[in-house]
């Protein structure tokens, strides 16, 4: 049976999107009458929900751990009440693909696989193709000027850093809330003996 929700608050980018295509896997449909489902975009993630209240609140940092999220709360729909807090133990975990010619892999495999990452908290999708690997980050809320690419010792560094400064005020001028927020992140992947003119990037 589906389990129907109104998405409300502090939502990823696409979330209705990606709604779509993981609704069947989720067994949750998006309705304006549905159980209200508040995103509030923090520093970790956390699921709660309690029968009384008939509200659901997930916290999350990055994307893909609002839709970890919404597979926790599938697990765990049964209870009248809980609250879940997961600390992931890396900042990239994903899985690598083989999209050679000599594959097996199909497109429809693969966007299945893609489907399922998602709902693992999986958040890198790596591909070799023939003689080459492919690397593709999820680095929300990055800009491109905030990124940097590194080849050294037979590794492949990718790094992002930003600082963030939110204030907020009332009608009157005075300081509600102010937000200081400096973050940066690195992932390396043992490339072997690759040149520097051979390792190519783009954002998107």
């Amino acid at each position: 049976m589906n389990l129907s929700i109104c998405l409300s608050g502090e939502l990823p980018p696409r979330c209705a999107e990606a709604m779509n295509v993981l609704s069947t896997d989720l067994e949750i449909v998006l309705s304006e009458s549905g159980i209200n489902l508040c995103g509030v975009h923090g520093h970790k993630l956390e699921i709660s929900y309690s029968k009384h209240t008939n509200c659901i609140i997930i916290i999350w940092e990055k994307p893909v751990q609002f839709y970890r999220a919404l597979s926790l709360l599938r697990q765990h729909w049964a209870e009248d009440a809980f609250c879940i807090e997961e600390t992931p133990c890396f900042e990239t975990t994903g899985m690598m693909f083989d999209v050679s010619r000599n594959a097996v892999l199909q497109p429809d495999t693969l966007r299945f696989f893609l489907r399922k990452m998602a709902m693992m908290g999986l958040n890198l999708g790596m591909m070799y193709t023939e003689d080459t690997y492919e690397v593709d980050v999820d680095l929300p809320g990055f800009k491109k000027d905030e990124l940097s690419v590194e080849l050294k010792d037979g590794y492949l560094t990718i790094s992002a850093a930003k600082g963030l400064d939110k204030d907020e005020q009332d009608k009157k001028g005075k300081y509600i809330r102010q937000e200081r927020y400096a973050g940066a992140c690195s992932r390396s992947f043992y490339v072997g003996d690759v040149k520097p003119e051979e390792v190519s990037a783009k954002y998107e």
